[in-house]
């Protein structure tokens, strides 16, 4: 279980080492040639001499990208590397992340103000996690459940269009997870749509039993949906 955590959080992080920057973005001379090492450097195989190399050079030239020394640690993370991985990746001057590579500091913040009831904080942190991240770098930098964590603040706040918007998100980064089509079903049920409700919630027991699920080796994880969530929401919808 322990090497399957390792390679899905290493899964998780090697579709970052594909993607481009967009070096119009930069202004002075020494960001755009960065850049542009770091776009070249993505082009050659994640880890190897060449891709290490022009990242390396990327990083020297503009020791402020942060995306060069995050794309310098996700080699050292595969190898099990961790050490060497967190020090790289802490010179990133950018969102830090937690030890496991899953989740940015920011969504980390707006999931405590979350749970603490502070919805305006947590509002803003899941805004410089999610949003801002998704703008300026793509989605490929997005967290796996970060859309999801965020539709279940939405449902909670009753902002039920922007919470199926959040899973429609999800869904494409994680697609056939049992939360998804549980939590639109809670979305349907409290908009009267009692079909549908009932429909997504059939398909979350579907996909429970075939074992896509949010699920974590150490720890319980935020919002994660189980059996028993799945009955109760089926037998309240057959009332």
């Amino acid at each position: 279980m322990k090497h399957l955590y390792l390679l899905l959080c290493c899964c998780m992080i090697s579709i970052i080492g594909k993607s481009q920057l967009n070096c119009d973005a930069f202004t002075d001379s020494a960001s755009v040639r960065a850049c542009r090492l770091y776009n070249y450097a993505v082009t050659f195989y994640q880890g190897s001499r060449l891709n290490q190399q022009y990242l390396d050079s990327a990083v020297r030239v503009c020791p402020t990208l942060a995306e060069g020394w995050r794309a310098l640690s996700v080699p050292y993370l595969k190898r099990g590397d961790f050490a060497s991985w967190r020090k790289y990746l802490d010179k990133g001057f950018a969102h830090r992340h937690t030890g496991d590579g899953t989740y940015s500091l920011y969504v980390v913040m707006a999931l405590c103000e979350r749970e603490l009831g502070n919805y305006d904080a947590a509002t803003y942190y899941f805004a410089k996690g999610i949003d801002s991240i998704f703008y300026t770098k793509g989605k490929d930098f997005i967290g796996l459940f970060d859309f999801l964590h965020r539709a279940v603040m939405k449902i909670k706040l009753g902002d039920y269009k922007g919470a199926l918007a959040d899973l429609e998100q999800e869904e494409k980064i994680c697609k056939n997870y049992v939360e998804i089509p549980y939590y639109k079903g809670i979305v349907y049920r409290q908009q009267g749509k009692h079909q549908l409700a009932k429909e997504q919630f059939e398909e979350a027991r579907r996909r429970f039993k075939e074992g896509f699920h949010l699920v974590d080796v150490y720890c319980e994880m935020q919002d994660a949906v189980y059996p028993s969530d799945i009955d109760e929401a089926l037998s309240h919808s057959e009332l």
